[in-house]
């Protein structure tokens, strides 16, 4: 679990908080290490992971995150 989604849930006693900090950190973990895995590692041995391309790669994180998350968060 990445440290921010801790160092979040240990200001609040909210279970349902941390729930959701938990599903959205974990979405967002998963989504940038299938990112890294699918496109950004492909760039990279090419050459050709510019600024540009590094854009792509964030939109595609952000889509990917925003799918996997449940409508609560």
């Amino acid at each position: 679990m990445p440290v921010a989604v801790d160092a979040i849930n240990a200001q609040t006693q909210n279970i349902k908080a941390q729930r959701l900090v938990r599903e959205i950190g974990d979405a967002v973990a998963n989504a940038v290490a299938a990112m890294n895995q699918r496109y950004v590692n492909d760039l990279k041995a090419a050459g050709t992971f510019n600024e540009a391309e590094q854009k792509e790669a964030l939109m595609r994180a952000v889509s990917a995150t925003l799918k996997s998350m449940s409508s609560d968060a």
